[in-house]
């Protein structure tokens, strides 16, 4: 899987899938014109105020995977992205990273089985049901538990 990484309140991971076999050390521009673009993970920033008033907000990063091609879905590059993103949310220095991961969270359709599955694996647990909405709030629990994998590259665009 080969990421790119777009920084506002929004960070981007373009997911992408060789298309066919390239030589080992093959430079960059070599090798993303032998892959697809077939889906993307993102995670949205947003503050959140406790209650105390007089403390700083924390940052929360809500979590999202989508593979658009039905020919890459159930391949592992969903959840190889999200590892990779969960590392580099958690790991990274300068603000706003590193994260907490007890700020991470995900909202998933009720009828999405497959990504609730794959969040379960990585180390979130559902915490809340929303019939109206018809999703659950999935969020770390026990750190200890994330499942995270450092990327070989990022490769970044201005």
């Amino acid at each position: 899987t080969i990421v790119r990484f777009e920084a506002h309140t929004e960070l981007t991971f373009i997911v992408m899938a060789l298309t066919h076999d390239v030589p080992r050390n093959v430079d960059t521009t070599a090798l993303l014109s032998a892959c697809a673009m077939v889906g993307d993970v993102n995670v949205f920033l947003t503050p959140h105020y406790g209650d105390d008033e007089d403390a700083p907000p924390s940052t929360y990063a809500e979590m999202e995977v989508m593979i658009a091609e039905h020919a890459w879905r159930r391949r592992g590059l969903g959840r190889e992205a999200v590892q990779m993103l969960l590392h580099y949310i958690t790991q990274a220095a300068g603000p706003p990273f590193p994260l907490d991961p007890s700020c991470l969270f995900a909202r998933i359709s009720m009828s999405n089985a497959p990504s609730i599955a794959l969040f379960e694996q990585l180390g979130f647990q559902v915490v809340k049901e929303n019939t109206v909405f018809e999703e659950v709030e999935m969020t770390v629990v026990d750190a200890a538990r994330l499942q995270t994998i450092a990327p070989v590259a990022v490769l970044a665009w201005p």
